[in-house]
């Protein structure tokens, strides 16, 4: 005769930033392994990582964001998965408005009862508080050591995006993830020979650096990189590169200069050091997307900023998202 299951309880908790560095190890188990770019942090770099913007020096409340808060869900006494939620006021609009923000959401793939009482309990956060519009994953105040910014909920842990998608969120923002593994690159040449080229490094063991094309003093071109390994003491995140920005004036476009970025960029990366590199793209910009392929990049994910209006009370939320 088969039993019936018994059904382990679940468990809510909540705490200040100063007080996650716990949360570190179940970050480790469950986020950074699934996502190439977000190596294994210490509680140390956990801990900065609630309260500052990556590569800004800055805290967040500089960017309009109070309130952070942890929040954990465990099964017996093991936590299966954590949010990190903050409140964003927006006070350069008239009236002044708020919105809630989640800006990490992780759980144990596995255990999806666990994942929506993380995600109720997340909402209901922002609606005790009378907050009518929640935005996942927001670009503009990524937690500092999900580098990238765009690994949140993404294509890369399918069970979040999924959950939250059953839950009634819709995309605001959509970029490609690319991933360019073993830096074989030349010194390549600017066909134009009125165009100058200044390179800027960066300070650091692994410096990242600034390419800037210019024509008659003018500025037509640049590309911003930036090595991983500045801010996370992870061994796999020494010798990455990420091509943070990259791109050329409207009217100096369709000569290959964006392509000579692109190539200087991997070269200046290789006689560094970096052996990989990463960037971002919109998955509407298909010239881009081509160039990118054309140099040996290829589309490993796709993160997503996600939105969601919500409701007064929270059973209409459960009930829509049924």
């Amino acid at each position: 005769m088969l039993k019936t299951p018994i059904a382990r309880p679940l468990r809510i908790a909540e705490c200040e930033p100063s007080e996650a560095g716990h949360l570190a190890e179940v970050y480790n188990a469950l986020a950074s392994s699934a996502a190439p770019f977000c190596p294994p942090i210490s509680p140390e770099e956990f801990l900065v990582g609630m309260t500052e913007v990556h590569d800004k020096a800055r805290p967040v409340t500089d960017w309009g964001l109070n309130s952070l808060r942890l929040i954990s869900v465990a099964r017996d006494s093991s936590i299966v998965g954590f949010a990190h939620v903050a409140i964003e006021t927006r006070r350069w609009e008239e009236p002044t408005t708020r919105r809630g923000l989640i800006r990490v959401f992780t759980y144990d793939r596995a255990d999806r009862a666990a994942g929506q009482t993380l995600l109720n309990a997340a909402e209901g956060f922002f609606i005790g508080r009378g907050l009518r519009e929640v935005c996942a994953s927001p670009w503009f105040a990524p937690v500092r050591f999900i580098f990238t910014g765009r690994e949140g909920i993404s294509t890369l842990h399918p069970h979040v995006l999924s959950l939250f998608s059953l839950n009634g969120y819709s995309v605001d923002r959509a970029q490609h993830i690319m991933d360019l593994r073993g830096m074989s690159a030349c010194e390549p040449l600017v066909a134009d020979p009125a165009v100058t080229v200044t390179v800027n490094h960066t300070s650091g063991v692994m410096p990242g650096f600034h390419i800037r094309l210019t024509r008659g003093g003018h500025e037509i071109g640049k590309c911003t990189c930036l090595g991983l390994g500045r801010q996370l003491r992870a061994r796999e995140a020494q010798d990455r590169l990420l091509v943070r920005t990259i791109g050329v004036c409207e009217g100096e476009r369709g000569a290959g200069l964006g392509r000579y970025l692109l190539q200087r960029a991997l070269w200046e990366g290789q006689r560094l050091g970096y052996r990989d590199a990463h960037l971002r793209v919109s998955p509407d910009n298909h010239s881009a997307i081509m160039l990118y392929a054309s140099e040996g990049f290829r589309i490993v994910g796709t993160g997503y900023e996600l939105a969601k209006a919500l409701f007064a009370d929270p059973q209409a939320a459960t009930i829509q998202s049924a």
